[in-house]
């Protein structure tokens, strides 16, 4: 099977170039939940969250981190 990997890029931001975060009471995204195609993986994309020194929860389930936007990311 050939190996597929992307780039997803989610933010909180209405324009490039250093613009405030989407106010509270606005259109936002507050959290997102990726589903990764093999279980297996999931052990290996948390060891290198930890290698990096990111603060990470990992559950036997799912792999929580929060984005520099404080974007909610849960991965299963």
């Amino acid at each position: 099977m050939a190996e597929f990997r992307a780039l997803l890029v989610f933010t909180n931001r209405f324009s490039l170039g250093g613009s405030e975060p989407a106010p509270e009471d606005g259109a936002r995204l507050l959290s997102a939940e990726l589903v990764l195609s093999d279980p297996g993986e999931l052990r290996a994309l948390a060891e290198r969250v930890a290698a990096t020194g990111y603060p990470h929860e990992l559950s036997a389930e799912t792999l929580t981190v929060r984005d520099p936007s404080s974007d909610v990311l849960r991965f299963s």
